[in-house]
């Protein structure tokens, strides 16, 4: 009887706590069991997209709402810049980012083609109530291209010593130009711009670094390889960089012009004459008619598209990285392969923006300069802004020198100075603090 009592209550008092605990925490829920229909309805793909949500949904609403456009699955310049850019912004945790791609797709690795559709196919950005920005080519800031946005950013540049009319009235289009480096702060100026910030690009600190392993390509173990990477079109002036290694080299030196294109063989355009249609093959031929096939030193070529992973074992093939631009921006092989202590060549000139980076104490700089006007073969074969405009032109002759002087310097105490000097001056150029500092920027 005692303990009938006892346990009478013990459940009295549990059942008001379980009711006062219930109000406390759960006040105005109605709690309704889920029958089996219930469920089956909640696991199809129609009854989870209107009865659930996802964890992102929620965590966007907090986020600065950024609709970009950009070259994502393409190979490039522009295309590493666009997705790194995107990744890095994604990393800071600050931004929902809805990516319209300029280009798509080709074959990237395809982990990173699924991170690009993931920003491709992210709906949760109101792109009419977004931010706007464009990382390419200054043609994409004309109107026709600019959505409806709260403010609209253009993060672009180009190669000549100044921008053309067209693009002058271009970059009018946007609330605020962003500009890489020095130089294209420059040019922006001289076109007029009011609002600019300068905001620089930069490498991938974690691919290209100087412990990376190089592969064995082409058999060239052993021999010193000058190498090459980018477009082969006019404004890269590949020409005169065959030309010097041919002038400063012959088949008994043990050496490799190592030729690297993630675009294939493309020509510079059409010129006067069809049989003139310049290919590398072209260049070849004429270079053999004036050394001889016999005195030809060694050459080869990849011109297939090379997977990002892969490239930083290439380029660490390279003994020097040989670029003769006759105009740039940041040039982001020179930033790559500076962080992996490989010495690079390059044509000092007024057109290019990394000459904010280049200097003697770090790089192989050849001085002698032109400045000439833009021929049909550049514009047509390259871009069409280009036309009229201003390039830079080297002397082959002192970049064959210069080749020459490099070779004499591997592996001496000056070299491993000259390499240390360009592994500090890159530093701040990553990935990394660049979209740190965009990140803070769009934010604020």
């Amino acid at each position: 009887m005692i303990r009938d009592e006892l346990l009478s209550k013990s459940t009295e008092k549990k059942t008001k706590a379980l009711e006062t605990d219930k109000l406390d925490s759960c006040e105005g829920i109605q709690y309704k069991p889920l029958c089996p229909e219930d469920i089956a309805s909640m696991t199809s793909s129609r009854g989870s997209l209107s009865r659930s949500f996802s964890v992102c949904d929620l965590v966007a609403k907090h986020k600065h709402d950024l609709h970009v456009r950009a070259y994502m699955d393409y190979y490039g310049g522009y295309s590493e810049h666009g997705r790194q850019t995107v990744f890095g912004l994604d990393a800071t945790g600050k931004h929902n980012i809805k990516v319209s791609p300029i280009k798509t797709p080709v074959d990237i690795d395809p982990i990173t083609h699924k991170k690009c559709d993931s920003f491709v196919f992210n709906n949760t950005v109101n792109t009419s109530k977004s931010d706007f920005m464009v990382i390419g080519g200054p043609g994409w800031l004309q109107k026709k291209y600019l959505p409806q946005s709260r403010k609209t950013y253009g993060w672009t540049m180009i190669e000549s010593l100044e921008f053309n009319e067209d693009c002058t009235e271009w970059l009018k289009n946007v609330d605020c130009l962003l500009c890489p480096t020095d130089t294209d702060v420059r040019r922006a100026k001289n076109a007029g711009v009011e609002n600019y910030v300068k905001m620089h690009l930069g490498y991938d600190e974690k691919l290209y670094h100087e412990n990376i392993k190089p592969i064995d390509i082409h058999g060239l173990d052993g021999r010193y390889v000058f190498g090459v990477l980018g477009s082969w079109n006019k404004r890269k002036d590949v020409r005169s960089i065959i030309r010097a290694y041919c002038e400063a080299f012959t088949s008994v030196d043990n050496v490799t012009l190592l030729m690297v294109s993630k675009y294939g063989t493309r020509p510079f355009g059409e010129l006067k004459e069809d049989k003139e249609r310049w290919t590398i093959k072209y260049e070849f031929d004429k270079i053999i008619e004036e050394v001889g096939k016999d005195n030809l030193p060694h050459i080869a070529l990849i011109d297939i598209p090379v997977h990002e992973t892969m490239l930083p074992h290439i380029m660490k093939r390279f003994d020097c990285l040989v670029g003769f631009s006759m105009g740039e921006s940041t040039w982001l092989p020179g930033l790559q392969a500076m962080n992996m202590k490989i010495p690079v060549i390059q044509l000092a000139s007024r057109c290019s923006g990394f000459m904010e980076y280049l200097n003697k104490d770090n790089s192989f700089l050849c001085e002698n300069v032109n400045y000439i006007e833009a021929d049909e073969e550049l514009y047509v074969g390259t871009s069409d802004y280009y036309k009229d405009q201003v390039f830079a032109q080297g002397d082959w002759k002192e970049l064959a020198g210069t080749m020459l002087d490099v070779t004499y310097m591997n592996g001496c105490p000056e070299m491993d100075k000259t390499l240390d000097n360009a592994k500090e001056s890159v530093r701040n150029w990553t990935w990394d603090i660049s979209a740190k500092c965009l990140s803070s920027f769009l934010v604020v």
